[in-house]
């Protein structure tokens, strides 16, 4: 058995990344001794209980947007003690306040073992400022400004290092691609750990969900505003997650007496298994993404997708007219979209089904399987 080292920024927050993390630490923990090494832990996963992973809390200091010299060999020293054959850092974005996103720490992991560094995020991301709705030209001046000055010369400069002296994933062809043209880096491509679950007559209902966080990347102000063209009442908008944008959207929907709207919260994983299990179409319009995993999951619960076509998009699985809409980044042609699912129950029945077997055929074949194979 292998002793396989994950290396992320803070488990217990348990958003893509973390979840993402888990799931391929469990699987992988089938095989081999399995640790998650995470810089900082305020509470252990429920997700993590009654596993074989173990985990270590480096305690990093949460004032401080570098590791030190003490938290670098605090992690090195952990890896040496239990003769790690690989380590893997769980990255979301390379700036230069992510700590895993450190030079030291990858160069002296790598002299210890094999590494490898993945890209949970649209490499595009890490050095584009994107506009939201309520951006001023002078707000989204500066930001761009702020970007182009703070955080794309630093993302530069250390993935381009990194690639010196770790092997650098991503998580689609579409991220690949994107490595490739913005920073001349080559990358291997390793898709999310995932088991497709062969599932029968599920009881839908006429329900749209969306899942994720409510922050300003997610882009949600676009659904809901395409929502509210849309008008229909024997439809509901299912919303899970939490966020910085919860009160903006609550307020949104009181202010324009929106109906049909459940607002859920964040929810553990098993039911939002279930929610998608009830629902026919996932919703997203997210600005940039890597592979999100709930895309996954609602077509292997038979959910058509409606999306905007982000930065980070790849097409092994999202084939527009067959198993996705795709909508620009405008409100009339994302609600024109949503309507046309909405109307019409042949066209949506049609491509609820083709969702479900492409994501079965993608997640049996060999091209998938041949990126799981880490060691």
């Amino acid at each position: 058995m292998k002793n396989i080292i994950f290396i992320c920024q803070n488990i217990s927050s348990m958003g893509g990344v973390e979840s993402v993390t888990i799931s391929c630490a469990k699987e992988m923990s089938k095989n081999n001794n399995v640790h998650i090494v995470s810089l900082n832990l305020d509470k252990i996963p429920a997700e993590l209980n009654n596993s074989t992973v173990k985990l270590f809390d480096v305690k990093s200091d949460k004032r401080k947007t570098v590791l030190s010299k003490k938290e670098i060999l605090r992690i090195v020293d952990y890896c040496k003690n239990i003769n790690c054959d690989k380590v893997i850092v769980q990255m979301n974005t390379p700036h230069r306040f992510c700590k895993v996103a450190n030079y030291e720490l990858l160069r002296r992991l790598g002299e210890l073992c094999k590494t490898e560094t993945v890209l949970h995020n649209s490499p595009t991301s890490f050095v584009r400022r994107y506009r939201l709705p309520n951006d001023s030209d002078f707000v989204f001046n500066l930001k761009k400004l702020k970007t182009r000055i703070l955080f794309a010369p630093y993302a530069n400069k250390i993935i381009r290092k990194i690639s010196h002296v770790s092997k650098i994933c991503v998580l689609s062809k579409g991220c690949k691609n994107e490595l490739k043209k913005v920073y001349g880096v080559d990358s291997v491509v390793r898709y999310n750990t995932y088991s497709f679950i062969e599932k029968g007559l599920l009881k839908k209902k006429n329900i749209i969900t969306y899942v994720g966080r409510f922050s300003p990347e997610k882009n949600m102000m676009l659904i809901l505003n395409a929502w509210k063209k849309c008008g229909a009442q024997d439809w509901i908008l299912r919303l899970v997650g939490d966020g910085q944008e919860i009160d903006t959207i609550r307020n949104f929907i009181l202010e324009n007496k929106l109906t049909n709207i459940e607002l859920l919260g964040s929810k553990p994983h098993n039911l939002i298994v279930n929610y998608l299990d009830e629902s026919k179409i996932l919703v997203m319009a997210s600005l940039h993404e890597g592979w999100p995993t709930v895309i996954v999951e609602a077509m292997n619960s038979k959910n058509v997708i409606l999306t905007t076509r982000f930065d980070g998009f790849s097409d092994e699985i999202l084939l527009e007219n067959e198993t996705c809409l795709i909508a620009d980044f405008e409100v009339n042609d994302y609600a024109d979209k949503m309507n046309l699912l909405l109307q019409d129950a042949i066209y949506l029945e049609k491509m609820m089904k083709k969702a479900y077997e492409k994501c079965k055929l993608f997640y049996t074949s060999d091209e998938y399987k041949n990126t799981q194979d880490v060691l």
